[in-house]
């Protein structure tokens, strides 16, 4: 690897820490605050979409912004970096919401790492926000953000 994908690949990173804080926030927020869940057993499919694609809204406008300006610093024309950028999104979106969806209605996972315990709903939208992620920075890379 070269050191300008290090580099790159670092500070996606950090984007990605943001985001993730602000998507897995708001996803949080919509479950618990706007559909008050409660235990987050047995949640509805439309539930579990609802918050996961606010939560991903918020995530696409934060990413774009920091991995424009900041990560690959592109100097391309920001609108067509922009419907690449919301394609990679779409690719790497939609197959996340069903591996969400498919999680959440045939497993029962949670982590308990001693006192700590994620339920149910939030292990299956953070394993759905580890995947995402993984295959977007590539996109992002040698896609969306490429210098023409």
């Amino acid at each position: 690897m070269n050191k300008t994908f290090l580099i790159q690949l670092t500070k996606y990173g950090i984007v990605g820490v943001m985001n993730v804080l602000l998507t897995a926030a708001t996803i949080w927020a919509m479950m618990y605050l706007i559909f008050r869940i409660g235990d987050g057993s047995n949640v509805s499919p439309s539930v579990i979409t609802i918050s996961n694609t606010t939560g991903f809204i918020a995530g696409v406008i934060n990413s774009f912004y920091w991995n424009r300006k900041w990560t690959f610093q592109s100097k391309n024309n920001w609108k067509s970096d922009f419907i690449r950028f919301f394609a990679a999104f779409l690719i790497c979106y939609f197959p996340q919401l069903l591996l969400v969806n498919f999680l959440n209605t045939y497993t029962n996972l949670r982590i308990d790492i001693g006192p700590v315990q994620i339920n149910h709903a939030n292990t299956c939208q953070g394993i759905g926000i580890v995947f995402y992620t993984s295959i977007n920075f590539l996109l992002n890379k040698y896609y969306a953000f490429r210098q023409k």
